[in-house]
C-alpha cells in the first residue's frame, strides 16, 4: 500500500471547510504528509547504508511515520472504537501526533554539542506518552474501576488514543486538548 497516494480530487476545494472546522487541521495534515514522504525517501537510504547512518531527527521521522501508519491511518471496521471516526477525533489525533513530532524535533535540534541528545533518550523519557506498558498480572482479580482507569490512561497515549470512543464532540475535543497539553508539559518538564 502506498500511503502517499491519494485519489481525492477535493483536497483543495475542502481546505476552507477544514480551516473553518479547525485552524490546525490543514497544517497537521500537511505535516503528516511531509513525514510520510520523508519516510519513503529515508527508507531507500536505510536499505542502502543502514539505520546507523541516519541523523537523530531522521530516526524521529521514521518512528513518527510508523506511528501515523499503524495508529492513525489503519482502521478496524469490526471494532467498537474504530468502525467510525468523527472528524473531531481525527483532528485531535492529528494534532497530538503533530505536537509530539514538533516538540521532539525541537528538542533534538536545540541541543548543544555538550548536551547532545539522541532520539533514543528522548523516546525513553517519553515512553509513558507513547504507550502504556501495563505490567499488571492479567490473572489478578481487579475491580471494574481499576480496569476503567487503566483503559482511560491508555487512551492518553499516542498508541492508545484511537481507542477513545466517546463520540460526543465536546468530550472528544476536551480529551485531545488535554492530551496535547500533556505532551507539551512532559517535554517542558523533561527537557527545559
Amino acid at each position: 500500500m502506498n500511503w502517499l497516494t491519494s485519489y481525492s480530487k477535493y483536497e483543495n476545494i475542502l481546505e476552507p471547510f477544514f480551516n473553518d472546522f479547525d485552524p490546525e487541521f490543514v497544517q497537521s495534515k500537511n505535516l503528516m504528509k511531509r513525514i510520510l514522504q520523508e519516510e519513503e525517501d529515508l527508507l531507500e537510504v536505510v536499505q542502502l547504508i543502514g539505520n546507523d547512518s541516519l541523523s537523530e531527527d531522521q530516526k524521529l521521522t521514521l518512528d513518527v511515520a510508523k506511528l501515523i501508519k499503524d495508529e492513525f491511518l489503519c482502521q478496524n471496521a469490526f471494532s467498537s472504537y474504530d468502525y467510525m471516526c468523527p472528524l473531531k477525533k481525527t483532528v485531535g489525533m492529528m494534532k497530538c501526533i503533530s505536537s509530539y513530532y514538533n516538540c521532539a524535533f525541537k528538542v533534538l535540534k536545540d541541543t548543544t554539542v555538550e548536551q547532545k541528545r539522541s532520539y533514543a533518550v528522548v523516546r525513553d523519557k517519553l515512553k509513558d506518552l507513547i504507550s502504556k506498558n501495563d505490567k499488571s498480572d492479567p490473572n489478578a482479580k481487579s475491580d471494574g474501576k481499576a480496569n476503567l482507569d487503566r483503559e482511560r490512561d491508555s487512551q492518553s497515549t499516542l498508541t492508545g488514543m484511537k481507542f477513545f470512543n466517546n463520540f460526543v464532540d465536546s468530550e472528544i475535543e476536551r480529551h485531545f486538548d488535554n492530551f496535547k497539553n500533556k505532551i507539551h508539559e512532559k517535554f517542558k518538564n523533561e527537557f527545559s
